[in-house]
């Protein structure tokens, strides 16, 4: 019988023991498999970064886009990142990229069940990726902060929406005081600050001609609103309109546009303004460039998303205008707008009145028909 407990004690530890020697090399085998798959993370992270920054070039490189080059203008209306724009630099969540097995039941808890989780947790964030918004789901953009800070980023923002986007699919406003700076000036030159045709050009520098450019742009919301209310499809070309002093919208009847949701209009109102105070109420998206933030506050989270913003110089911005301002494209038809008149001369196609031929004109005419009359404004 002793001899049976001692035999019975020998195969116990040595039971323990092949037990303990196996589980040793099943986690050191599976926690190589998860370093294994760390790297391999690693290296997706590397690739999905460089990926993005292609695909959201630096502003200074846009800058850099000349009449001929091929990355100009290669977005349009039917990308799903028509208007998402880039402001800078900064970390993301990425999680949604790691897929990892799904938690089962077990009767014995398994510590090594939970490693393809910790690992998601730790490699989730990924840094010094571009960091965008889209224009498209924003009805009011507030910009924050010093003068120059808030300028650098009004700076980035039309320089990336002017070189992404073709002038025939957004269109550009600008309301401010040229008593204040001459930033604003220069983009004048841009095609996309001009209707079809050429005929209206949304700029404006003082406020009388600040309500003209909000006359003419809250017709045509007016008819967006017409559209969007009997559900009609058509596309209409968004417009972003930057205003540099809050103080130019008051008494403005384009203010009942000016909400969160004016974004269904295609319509984007950018502000620009020293403090939060000075934003409308419903702007709760902020762009903050000051002291103690710099990123993106969302204010109905109350969330904030540190970025180091891009930088577009003032000089490099204007030789930027420049180059754009000579390009023109055949714009479709159907994306004109109407003349807000059309001359006599302009209706006929003629310059001078000799051309009208009026008497050889006169002698076509049938008496006996119903003279038509047309009502012409000169």
């Amino acid at each position: 019988a002793l001899i049976g407990v001692v035999w019975a004690l020998i195969n116990m530890r040595y039971t323990n023991k092949s037990v303990l020697e196996n589980e040793k090399r099943r986690t050191e085998s599976y926690l190589g498999y998860i370093e294994k798959q760390r790297n391999r993370i690693h290296v997706l992270k590397e690739e999905l970064r460089q990926s993005m920054i292609q695909m959201y070039p630096d502003t200074k490189q846009c800058l850099l886009y000349s009449v001929q080059a091929k990355e100009l203008w290669t977005r349009n209306r039917e990308h799903e990142d028509f208007l998402t724009e880039r402001i800078g630099l900064g970390a993301g969540d990425i999680s949604n990229y790691i897929e990892i097995p799904k938690e089962r039941f077990e009767v014995v808890e398994d510590e090594l069940n939970q490693k393809p989780y910790q690992l998601k947790k730790e490699e989730a964030i990924l840094p010094g990726i571009p960091k965008t918004i889209d224009l498209s789901k924003e009805g009011i953009v507030g910009i924050v902060g010093t003068k120059e800070a808030t300028l650098n980023i009004a700076r980035i923002l039309i320089t990336q929406i002017a070189a992404n986007n073709c002038y025939t699919d957004v269109r550009l406003a600008f309301v401010y005081d040229e008593n204040k700076t001459d930033e604003w000036k220069r983009y004048g030159m841009l095609p996309h600050v001009w209707s079809a045709g050429y005929r209206v050009r949304y700029m404006a520098s003082d406020p009388i001609e600040a309500e003209e450019v909000f006359l003419l742009l809250e017709e045509q919301l007016k008819e967006r609103e017409v559209q969007a209310w009997e559900q009609k499809e058509k596309f209409e070309i968004p417009v972003i309109l930057f205003v540099s002093d809050v103080s130019l919208l008051e008494g403005a009847s384009i203010q009942r546009y000016i909400s969160s949701d004016a974004s269904r209009y295609h319509f984007t109102i950018v502000i620009l303004a020293d403090s939060y105070e000075k934003l409308p109420n419903q702007c709760s998206y902020v762009i903050e460039d000051t002291e103690t933030f710099q990123g993106v506050h969302l204010l109905k989270t109350d969330t904030y998303d540190p970025v180091q913003f891009d930088e577009a110089k003032e000089s490099e911005t204007e030789e930027f205008v420049k180059e754009l301002a000579v390009i023109r494209v055949n714009e479709e038809e159907e994306m004109g707008e109407l003349p807000e008149c059309l001359t006599f001369f302009e209706m006929y196609g003629i310059h001078t009145l000799e051309e009208l031929k009026a008497a050889e004109r006169l002698s076509l005419i049938h008496i006996s028909e119903p003279t038509r009359l047309l009502s012409i404004s000169y």
